[in-house]
Protein backbone atom coordinates (compact mmCIF):
# COMPACT_ATOMS: atom_id res chain seq x y z
CA UNK A 1 0.00 0.00 0.00
CA UNK A 2 2.98 2.70 0.75
CA UNK A 3 4.25 1.61 -1.89
CA UNK A 4 1.45 2.73 -4.47
CA UNK A 5 0.83 5.90 -2.56
CA UNK A 6 4.72 6.83 -2.96
CA UNK A 7 4.49 5.90 -6.53
CA UNK A 8 1.28 8.15 -7.21
CA UNK A 9 3.02 11.20 -5.75
CA UNK A 10 6.03 10.87 -7.51
CA UNK A 11 3.35 10.76 -10.75
CA UNK A 12 1.87 13.65 -9.61
CA UNK A 13 4.55 15.47 -8.68
CA UNK A 14 6.02 14.93 -12.05
CA UNK A 15 2.84 16.01 -14.23
CA UNK A 16 2.71 19.35 -12.49
CA UNK A 17 6.63 20.28 -12.71
CA UNK A 18 6.13 19.86 -16.13
CA UNK A 19 3.35 22.06 -16.63
CA UNK A 20 3.53 24.53 -14.11
CA UNK A 21 6.90 26.89 -12.96
CA UNK A 22 8.17 25.69 -9.11
CA UNK A 23 6.76 28.91 -8.04
CA UNK A 24 3.00 27.94 -8.95
CA UNK A 25 3.62 24.04 -7.76
CA UNK A 26 4.10 25.51 -4.49
CA UNK A 27 1.43 27.47 -4.67
CA UNK A 28 -0.95 25.18 -6.49
CA UNK A 29 -0.45 22.31 -3.50
CA UNK A 30 -0.82 25.04 -0.73
CA UNK A 31 -4.02 25.84 -2.16
CA UNK A 32 -5.37 22.06 -1.60
CA UNK A 33 -7.11 22.91 1.68
CA UNK A 34 -8.56 20.12 3.64
CA UNK A 35 -9.00 21.31 6.66
CA UNK A 36 -6.27 22.75 8.54
CA UNK A 37 -3.74 22.66 11.55
CA UNK A 38 -2.37 26.54 13.32
CA UNK A 39 1.25 26.26 12.94
CA UNK A 40 3.83 29.07 13.10
CA UNK A 41 6.77 28.98 11.04
CA UNK A 42 9.11 30.36 13.94
CA UNK A 43 7.33 28.57 16.78
CA UNK A 44 5.36 31.64 18.09
CA UNK A 45 1.99 31.78 18.74
CA UNK A 46 -0.43 31.96 15.72
CA UNK A 47 1.02 31.84 12.18
CA UNK A 48 0.13 30.01 8.82
CA UNK A 49 -2.35 27.14 8.12
CA UNK A 50 -1.39 23.75 6.37
CA UNK A 51 -3.25 21.01 5.49
CA UNK A 52 -3.97 18.71 8.03
CA UNK A 53 -4.58 14.80 7.42
CA UNK A 54 -7.51 13.26 7.76
CA UNK A 55 -9.25 16.70 7.95
CA UNK A 56 -11.62 18.11 5.47
CA UNK A 57 -12.97 21.91 5.00
CA UNK A 58 -11.27 25.00 4.85
CA UNK A 59 -10.84 27.26 8.34
CA UNK A 60 -11.11 31.09 7.88
CA UNK A 61 -7.86 32.89 9.66
CA UNK A 62 -6.74 36.30 10.08
CA UNK A 63 -3.36 37.07 11.79
CA UNK A 64 -1.76 40.08 13.41
CA UNK A 65 1.70 41.09 13.74
CA UNK A 66 3.50 43.73 15.69
CA UNK A 67 6.97 45.79 14.36
CA UNK A 68 8.97 47.03 17.60
CA UNK A 69 10.87 50.03 16.67
CA UNK A 70 12.93 49.02 13.34
CA UNK A 71 12.96 45.27 14.23
CA UNK A 72 10.99 42.53 12.36
CA UNK A 73 7.68 42.01 11.81
CA UNK A 74 6.45 39.34 14.73
CA UNK A 75 3.53 37.12 15.51
CA UNK A 76 3.06 36.69 19.30
CA UNK A 77 0.20 37.15 21.65
CA UNK A 78 2.77 39.00 23.90
CA UNK A 79 5.51 42.31 23.53
CA UNK A 80 6.93 43.99 26.48
CA UNK A 81 8.47 47.99 25.97
CA UNK A 82 9.93 50.67 27.85
CA UNK A 83 9.22 54.12 27.42
CA UNK A 84 10.56 55.00 24.21
CA UNK A 85 10.02 52.07 21.98
CA UNK A 86 6.86 52.44 19.09
CA UNK A 87 4.93 49.75 17.94
CA UNK A 88 3.03 48.91 14.58
CA UNK A 89 0.23 46.71 13.97
CA UNK A 90 -0.67 44.50 10.75
CA UNK A 91 -2.95 42.03 9.43
CA UNK A 92 -4.12 39.79 7.02
CA UNK A 93 -6.54 37.73 6.40
CA UNK A 94 -4.95 34.49 5.20
CA UNK A 95 -7.83 32.55 4.17
CA UNK A 96 -11.72 32.89 3.90
CA UNK A 97 -12.48 35.49 5.53
CA UNK A 98 -15.64 38.32 4.84
CA UNK A 99 -13.07 41.62 5.86
CA UNK A 100 -16.55 43.63 5.60
CA UNK A 101 -17.28 41.67 9.50
CA UNK A 102 -13.45 42.49 10.38
CA UNK A 103 -13.57 45.07 13.63
CA UNK A 104 -10.18 46.26 14.97
CA UNK A 105 -9.71 46.83 18.68
CA UNK A 106 -6.92 49.48 19.69
CA UNK A 107 -5.54 50.68 16.17
CA UNK A 108 -6.87 51.47 13.18
CA UNK A 109 -7.15 48.55 10.37
CA UNK A 110 -7.55 50.77 7.40
CA UNK A 111 -4.76 53.02 8.12
CA UNK A 112 -2.47 53.62 5.12
CA UNK A 113 -0.98 50.70 3.28
CA UNK A 114 -1.33 47.38 5.25
CA UNK A 115 2.04 46.33 4.18
CA UNK A 116 4.05 49.15 5.57
CA UNK A 117 1.36 48.72 9.09
CA UNK A 118 -0.03 50.95 11.37
CA UNK A 119 1.09 53.39 14.07
CA UNK A 120 -0.25 52.81 17.32
CA UNK A 121 -0.11 54.69 20.60
CA UNK A 122 1.71 52.38 22.90
CA UNK A 123 0.58 51.58 26.31
CA UNK A 124 1.96 54.09 29.21
CA UNK A 125 4.50 52.96 31.94
CA UNK A 126 2.87 50.02 34.06
CA UNK A 127 0.14 48.84 32.11
CA UNK A 128 -0.67 46.71 29.33
CA UNK A 129 -2.70 47.13 26.48
CA UNK A 130 -4.80 44.52 24.24
CA UNK A 131 -4.91 44.92 20.52
CA UNK A 132 -7.69 42.59 18.54
CA UNK A 133 -8.47 42.44 15.03
CA UNK A 134 -11.70 40.46 15.07
CA UNK A 135 -14.20 39.06 12.20
CA UNK A 136 -16.82 36.80 11.99
CA UNK A 137 -15.24 33.76 11.85
CA UNK A 138 -11.48 34.60 13.06
CA UNK A 139 -9.69 36.62 15.39
CA UNK A 140 -6.06 37.32 16.32
CA UNK A 141 -4.40 39.64 19.47
CA UNK A 142 -1.31 40.91 20.66
CA UNK A 143 -1.52 41.99 24.24
CA UNK A 144 1.80 45.10 24.85
CA UNK A 145 3.05 45.75 28.12
CA UNK A 146 5.17 48.60 28.93
CA UNK A 147 7.62 47.58 32.02
CA UNK A 148 8.53 51.13 32.71
CA UNK A 149 8.39 52.55 36.05
CA UNK A 150 5.25 54.52 36.23
CA UNK A 151 5.42 57.75 36.92
CA UNK A 152 4.20 58.96 40.42
CA UNK A 153 1.08 60.37 40.89
CA UNK A 154 1.44 64.39 41.57
CA UNK A 155 -2.04 64.11 44.02
CA UNK A 156 0.15 61.76 46.28
CA UNK A 157 3.34 63.17 48.17
CA UNK A 158 4.09 59.61 49.03
CA UNK A 159 5.41 58.92 45.39
CA UNK A 160 6.35 62.66 44.29
CA UNK A 161 10.46 62.48 43.01
CA UNK A 162 10.29 65.83 43.24
CA UNK A 163 13.25 67.05 45.71
CA UNK A 164 11.58 68.18 49.34
CA UNK A 165 11.84 71.88 49.70
CA UNK A 166 12.63 72.91 53.64
CA UNK A 167 12.51 76.20 55.40
CA UNK A 168 13.78 76.87 59.18
CA UNK A 169 13.12 80.38 60.91
CA UNK A 170 13.98 81.44 64.32
CA UNK A 171 12.94 84.27 66.68
CA UNK A 172 13.11 85.55 70.53
CA UNK A 173 10.89 84.16 72.31
CA UNK A 174 8.54 87.21 72.92
CA UNK A 175 9.34 88.42 70.04
CA UNK A 176 6.69 88.63 66.64
CA UNK A 177 8.68 88.65 63.80
CA UNK A 178 10.39 85.20 62.36
CA UNK A 179 13.95 85.34 60.29
CA UNK A 180 15.50 82.79 58.48
CA UNK A 181 18.93 83.97 58.81
CA UNK A 182 21.58 83.42 62.37
CA UNK A 183 20.42 85.31 65.38
CA UNK A 184 22.36 86.74 68.25
CA UNK A 185 21.05 86.46 71.91
CA UNK A 186 21.84 87.43 75.12
CA UNK A 187 22.62 85.56 77.99
CA UNK A 188 19.19 84.25 79.41
CA UNK A 189 17.43 85.15 76.50
CA UNK A 190 15.61 82.23 75.00
CA UNK A 191 14.87 81.40 71.19
CA UNK A 192 11.95 79.11 69.06
CA UNK A 193 12.69 77.51 65.65
CA UNK A 194 9.68 76.52 63.55
CA UNK A 195 10.11 74.32 60.09
CA UNK A 196 8.16 73.52 57.30
CA UNK A 197 8.43 71.66 53.76
CA UNK A 198 6.82 71.11 50.91
CA UNK A 199 6.92 68.02 48.53
CA UNK A 200 7.99 66.04 51.69
CA UNK A 201 7.01 63.10 53.65
CA UNK A 202 8.75 63.50 57.23
CA UNK A 203 11.57 65.72 58.78
CA UNK A 204 13.99 65.24 60.88
CA UNK A 205 16.54 67.34 63.03
CA UNK A 206 20.09 67.31 61.17
CA UNK A 207 22.14 69.53 62.82
CA UNK A 208 21.58 71.08 66.96
CA UNK A 209 21.62 69.94 70.37
CA UNK A 210 19.84 66.62 71.59
CA UNK A 211 16.34 68.66 73.07
CA UNK A 212 16.18 70.05 69.22
CA UNK A 213 12.94 67.28 68.47
CA UNK A 214 12.04 67.30 64.93
CA UNK A 215 9.03 65.51 63.59
CA UNK A 216 6.88 65.98 60.68
CA UNK A 217 6.60 68.17 57.87
CA UNK A 218 5.94 71.20 59.67
CA UNK A 219 6.47 72.28 63.43
CA UNK A 220 7.50 74.68 66.16
CA UNK A 221 9.91 73.93 69.08
CA UNK A 222 10.52 76.27 71.76
CA UNK A 223 11.94 74.41 74.15
CA UNK A 224 15.05 74.01 72.87
CA UNK A 225 18.57 74.87 74.95
CA UNK A 226 20.67 77.96 73.92
CA UNK A 227 23.96 78.07 73.94
CA UNK A 228 24.95 80.40 76.88
CA UNK A 229 28.19 80.74 75.17
CA UNK A 230 29.29 80.55 71.81
CA UNK A 231 26.62 79.39 69.37
CA UNK A 232 25.11 76.63 68.26
CA UNK A 233 24.19 75.40 64.67
CA UNK A 234 20.60 73.89 63.38
CA UNK A 235 19.32 72.71 60.02
CA UNK A 236 16.25 70.66 59.48
CA UNK A 237 16.32 67.43 56.74
CA UNK A 238 13.39 66.42 55.00
CA UNK A 239 12.83 63.37 52.80
CA UNK A 240 10.40 63.30 49.26
CA UNK A 241 8.48 60.60 48.20
CA UNK A 242 11.25 57.97 47.18
CA UNK A 243 13.45 58.68 49.86
CA UNK A 244 15.71 61.54 48.72
CA UNK A 245 16.54 64.26 51.48
CA UNK A 246 17.58 68.09 51.31
CA UNK A 247 18.68 70.33 53.73
CA UNK A 248 17.03 73.56 55.38
CA UNK A 249 18.24 76.58 55.70
CA UNK A 250 21.14 76.90 58.54
CA UNK A 251 20.68 78.82 61.39
CA UNK A 252 23.51 80.29 63.96
CA UNK A 253 22.27 81.09 67.45
CA UNK A 254 24.75 83.35 68.67
CA UNK A 255 24.91 84.15 72.76
CA UNK A 256 27.16 87.00 74.04
CA UNK A 257 27.20 87.09 77.51
CA UNK A 258 25.40 88.89 80.02
CA UNK A 259 26.48 90.74 82.98
CA UNK A 260 28.28 88.55 85.47
CA UNK A 261 26.66 88.84 88.97
CA UNK A 262 29.03 88.87 92.02
CA UNK A 263 27.21 88.36 95.94
CA UNK A 264 29.16 88.59 99.04
CA UNK A 265 28.73 86.12 101.81
CA UNK A 266 27.88 89.05 104.29
CA UNK A 267 27.76 92.96 103.48
CA UNK A 268 28.55 94.21 106.99
CA UNK A 269 31.24 92.72 109.13
CA UNK A 270 33.58 93.59 111.92
CA UNK A 271 36.91 94.63 111.26
CA UNK A 272 39.11 91.18 111.15
CA UNK A 273 36.35 89.44 109.68
CA UNK A 274 36.70 87.33 106.60
CA UNK A 275 33.66 86.64 104.03
CA UNK A 276 33.73 84.85 100.68
CA UNK A 277 32.54 85.79 97.45
CA UNK A 278 30.28 84.08 94.51
CA UNK A 279 29.94 84.77 91.00
CA UNK A 280 28.30 83.86 87.81
CA UNK A 281 29.52 84.82 84.47
CA UNK A 282 26.43 84.72 82.78
CA UNK A 283 27.29 83.01 79.86
CA UNK A 284 31.09 84.82 79.63
CA UNK A 285 34.03 82.85 79.35
CA UNK A 286 35.65 82.60 82.81
CA UNK A 287 38.70 82.77 81.43
CA UNK A 288 38.00 86.33 80.73
CA UNK A 289 36.75 87.07 83.64
CA UNK A 290 38.44 89.03 86.80
CA UNK A 291 37.81 89.65 90.20
CA UNK A 292 39.54 92.46 92.26
CA UNK A 293 39.22 94.57 95.38
CA UNK A 294 40.44 97.95 97.12
CA UNK A 295 42.14 95.53 99.61
CA UNK A 296 44.28 94.19 96.93
CA UNK A 297 42.10 91.00 96.69
CA UNK A 298 42.56 90.00 92.79
CA UNK A 299 41.51 86.62 91.42
CA UNK A 300 42.10 86.57 87.77
CA UNK A 301 40.98 84.17 85.50
CA UNK A 302 38.55 82.79 86.76
CA UNK A 303 38.54 79.05 86.92
CA UNK A 304 35.32 78.42 86.47
CA UNK A 305 31.74 80.08 85.29
CA UNK A 306 30.15 79.80 88.73
CA UNK A 307 31.90 79.72 92.36
CA UNK A 308 33.17 81.48 95.30
CA UNK A 309 36.46 82.56 96.55
CA UNK A 310 38.06 81.31 99.68
CA UNK A 311 37.82 83.39 103.04
CA UNK A 312 38.57 87.07 102.44
CA UNK A 313 39.63 89.57 105.18
CA UNK A 314 37.88 92.45 105.41
CA UNK A 315 39.85 95.41 107.35
CA UNK A 316 38.11 98.42 105.69
CA UNK A 317 34.97 98.70 104.04
CA UNK A 318 36.22 97.56 100.48
CA UNK A 319 34.65 97.53 97.34
CA UNK A 320 34.94 94.51 94.64
CA UNK A 321 34.42 94.47 91.18
CA UNK A 322 33.80 91.67 88.98
CA UNK A 323 34.60 92.48 85.06
CA UNK A 324 33.90 90.17 81.74
CA UNK A 325 33.25 90.38 78.66
CA UNK A 326 30.09 91.15 78.76
CA UNK A 327 29.54 93.70 81.43
CA UNK A 328 30.98 94.45 84.99
CA UNK A 329 29.59 94.29 88.40
CA UNK A 330 30.23 95.67 92.20
CA UNK A 331 30.11 94.50 95.27
CA UNK A 332 30.92 96.54 98.60
CA UNK A 333 31.10 94.90 102.13
CA UNK A 334 31.06 97.91 104.60
CA UNK A 335 32.57 97.76 108.42
CA UNK A 336 30.51 97.86 111.69
CA UNK A 337 31.64 101.02 113.27
CA UNK A 338 33.19 100.86 116.91
CA UNK A 339 31.67 103.36 119.25
CA UNK A 340 33.69 104.22 122.11
CA UNK A 341 32.29 105.92 125.31
CA UNK A 342 33.97 108.98 126.60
Amino acid sequence: MLTVLSTALIIISSLFAGVLPHSEVASTFHSVEVGYTELSPRGESGGYAVPASGSSGSVPYVLLESKKNSGNWINRNSRNMVDGDSFRLKWYNHSGVDEATCEAVGFNKDNGNRNAGTNIAEPPAGETWRYEINCDTASDFIEITNRSEPPADPSDPGGSDTPASALLEVRKIGDSTWQSGNINIQFGEEVELRWGATNAVSCGKSLGPSDFNVSGTSGTDNTVTEPTSGSASFQVACVNGVGNSSNSNTIVVSATGGTPTLEASDNIVHAGDSIRLDWNTRGNDPATCSISGENGFSLSPLPTPTGDTSSITIEAATTFTLTCAGGSVEETVNIIPVIFES
